[in-house]
């Protein structure tokens, strides 16, 4: 293995055991990106890997992926006129994980799932538009996967 190459930790990402990806394989990842909406993927990625100082990206599911101990967002990049982010509490099913509430008053989410929620932007306007309430979103599902409690953090915009 080349020393630039960087090793998942497998405690900070189980689902990832032995994979081997870097930023800068991100990075090709979305340079090789051909999809009318990739500067808003983009703007999304800089967030979700910025919402938590131990996220880890990667690329699964043929699209970018981020995790903590477990994955917790994956982008879905299948149609052009879309970019979708999907909330999640790992690569499997976790029926033992405490639900996750959020509160939306911004309507940007729809609930998949127990534990699964999907955010959907049409365009870079709106993931302009919506990103401040997206990002409290995201820093609510990463703080609840953090430590789940029956306090639930609100996601209210001020």
């Amino acid at each position: 293995m080349e020393a630039s190459r960087e090793r998942h930790d497998p405690a900070r990402s189980p689902s990832v055991p032995g994979d081997v990806v870097t930023a800068a394989e991100v990075d090709a990842w979305f340079d090789d990106l051909d999809h009318p909406m990739k500067d808003a993927a983009l703007t999304l990625r800089h967030g979700l890997a910025t919402v938590s100082p131990d996220v880890v990206e990667n690329i699964k599911w043929k699209a970018p992926n981020f995790a903590l101990r477990d994955d917790f967002a994956t982008m879905n990049l299948r149609r052009p006129t879309a970019v979708q982010v999907i909330l999640h509490t790992g690569a499997r099913p976790q029926p033992d994980h405490p639900e996750i509430l959020l509160d939306d008053p911004s309507g940007l989410l729809r609930r998949a799932d127990r534990n699964r929620w999907v955010a959907t932007f049409t365009s870079a306007d709106h993931v302009r538009d919506a990103l401040p309430a997206f990002m409290l979103i995201a820093a609510s599902w990463v703080q609840q996967l953090e430590s789940p409690s029956p306090e639930r953090p609100s996601c209210a915009t001020p």
